[in-house]
């Protein structure tokens, strides 16, 4: 069994394995152009020599010349599969570490872990002290904050209300000086706006009955005026229906006239040249107009 290497916790291993490395070049500069195989079998600290407990170059030859192949192709085969094996197992051993070691590096990784929980474990319990006394003295610290500051606030609440108190105290006797001149103020305004309106009552008064005698005056001197004026226009009604009672009557008069007396006229103009029948028309004139 092979895992990845890990980096060794314990120094004099590390020295040890890099004394080997030292070594191993050492011989494999020695050995020069030799054959492969006994480089890898030269060398006693490593696991080459076992690549072919698991490789069966004989069951794989056979194999081979059952698929078709030849004694030699199988060999030629075989040989291939061999140095392949072979480079790889090298490359195993110089990249891998083996069990021994891993279980070196296990102890020694359990033990560092070990090691590191029981200082952790004893940081922490250090760290978990360190902060229980922290916060115990936070704690106290807190606690006598609190007490100043509940102090310092109960007595600025003391000097509040006491201030409060007094500028209230203050202010009720200013309201009062405010209230007792401001009714002062309201019964002089009082007292001289109603001496005012007294006199502009009185004044107002006269004033009132002046414009109503005046209006009085007005409405009779309207009163005749209209009473004339209504007089007046039935007087010049009378007149005027009397004038057209008597232009209706003429009107009436001259047609009756036309009527009645024109034939007559016509008649006695032919009597005109005689004197005694002039005479006699002219007296019929003058008689009818005396009856008109």
């Amino acid at each position: 069994m092979v895992i990845r290497k890990h980096d060794l916790f314990n120094i004099e291993q590390f020295e040890r394995q890099q004394a080997e490395k030292q070594e191993q070049s050492r011989r494999q500069q020695r050995s020069g152009n030799e054959n492969k195989d006994e480089s890898y079998a030269s060398d006693t600290s490593t696991p080459v020599r076992s690549w072919n407990l698991f490789l069966d170059t004989d069951s794989i030859v056979n194999d081979l010349k059952a698929g078709g192949f030849t004694n030699r192709q199988s060999e030629i085969v075989m040989n291939l599969v061999k140095e392949s094996t072979k480079t790889k197992m090298y490359w195993v051993h110089t990249e891998m570490a083996p069990k021994v070691d891993i279980e070196n590096n296990n102890y020694l990784f359990k033990a560092a872990r070990n090691e590191l929980e029981v200082e952790v474990t004893n940081s922490r319990e250090i760290a978990l002290m360190d902060l229980q006394n922290s916060s115990i003295l936070l704690k106290r610290l807190i606690n006598g904050l609190f007490d100043e500051m509940s102090t310092k606030i109960q007595l600025n609440d003391d000097t509040i209300k006491i201030e409060l108190s007094q500028f209230k105290h203050e202010n009720n006797l200013r309201q009062r000086n405010l209230e007792m001149k401001n009714t002062d103020l309201n019964n002089r305004i009082i007292s001289e706006l109603m001496s005012g309106l007294r006199s502009n009552i009185e004044q107002f008064r006269w004033e009132l009955t002046r414009a109503g005698i005046f209006a009085i005056m007005f409405i009779a001197v309207l009163l005749l005026s209209a009473w004339r004026s209504i007089t007046n226009k039935n007087k010049a009604q009378k007149k005027e229906n009397e004038v057209k009672s008597t232009t209706v009557g003429r009107q009436n008069m001259s047609e009756l006239y036309n009527k009645q007396i024109a034939p007559v006229q016509e008649r006695t103009d032919e009597y005109i040249k005689d004197p005694t029948i002039e005479s006699v028309t002219n007296y019929t004139i003058t008689r009818e107009d005396g009856g008109r």
